[in-house]
């Protein structure tokens, strides 16, 4: 399935001039015990871990477990994981793909810095994910692996 990158257009602070800004995302559905909802996600390369904002996570009701690790982000800011199951959907040629993960939720300062990071375990880990700049696309293909796993989800 073939995302557009988000275009977003930021002022440069010294010269005044308007900068374009291509990021990768993809709609995801997250489906909790209580709610379901769909968000634009962040497809990060970088990032180890899938990352959901807490407060999601309880709209979610997802019972949040403190993680025995932190992680660290940009500048090297720790921040404390919590650990939850949610099922991720994302839409695909003809149909979806939906797959149960542990994924971290971590407490953001504000809700304006609230940002869902779709990141190597629990998301990329599921697809081959073609990155075209010149087009400003990101390109998602089911792998093997999330096949396995939905077929083992199905069994139960």
């Amino acid at each position: 399935m073939m995302f557009p990158y988000r275009k977003l257009f930021l002022r440069d602070r010294a010269t005044g001039d308007i900068d374009l800004i291509l990021r990768p995302e993809a709609p995801v559905t997250m489906h909790g015990p209580s709610w379901s909802m769909t968000c634009s996600g962040l497809v990060d390369t970088g990032s180890d871990t899938t990352i959901v904002p807490a407060s999601l996570g309880r709209e979610l009701g997802v019972t949040l477990v403190p993680s025995r690790r932190q992680g660290t982000g940009f500048g090297g800011h720790l921040s404390d994981f919590f650990v939850g199951e949610i099922d991720l959907e994302i839409p695909l040629e003809e149909s979806s793909a939906r797959w149960r993960v542990t994924v971290n939720f971590v407490e953001f300062a504000t809700e304006s810095n609230e940002i869902l990071i779709l990141g190597q375990a629990g998301f990329l880990e599921f697809f081959r994910a073609t990155f075209d700049w010149d087009k400003a696309r990101l390109t998602l293909t089911a792998n093997r692996r999330l096949g396995a796993i939905q077929r083992k989800q199905k069994r139960g």
